[in-house]
């Protein structure tokens, strides 16, 4: 059997497209050949460029923060939930994918998002709105 890239002997089957291929063309990272785990390669590349967003958007966050109105919004609150969830999805994701890095990265950022969320959601459960005072807590 021919290897599908080269046209050598072919060794073994890629485990994502199934074609058969040789020691040349396997990536022995992911044990696929080389088309496979360049896309592979992307991908993991592609989750680490999403993870840069939202390590810029917790630094934004995290600044907005300190502000002590900025506390009470619940704009804030609704992002750090909504990047709370997204990084949950990219865990999920890294996990299954074999994504290590990516997953160490996600896991460090979300524990970070955590606890700048904690506050801001019982500072705002605590609060309580009256018309005629505005915020009271």
């Amino acid at each position: 059997m021919e290897c599908a890239i080269c046209g050598r002997q072919a060794s073994t089957i890629c485990i994502r497209c199934r074609r058969p291929i040789c020691e040349n063309c396997l990536d022995k990272t992911w044990y696929l050949c080389r088309e496979c785990a360049s896309l592979k390669w992307e991908i993991e590349a592609d989750y680490h460029r999403r993870l840069n967003y939202l390590e810029n958007v917790y630094s934004v966050s995290k600044e907005k923060a300190k502000i002590a109105q900025c506390k009470n919004c619940i704009i804030l609150r609704e992002l750090l939930i909504s990047v709370l969830k997204l990084l949950r999805e990219i865990l999920d994701e890294a996990r299954k994918e074999g994504f290590d890095e990516v997953e160490r990265r996600a896991r460090k950022l979300e524990l970070k998002i955590t606890n700048l969320l904690l506050p801001i959601l019982i500072r705002q459960g605590i609060a309580f709105i009256d018309r005629n005072k505005g915020f009271i807590r």
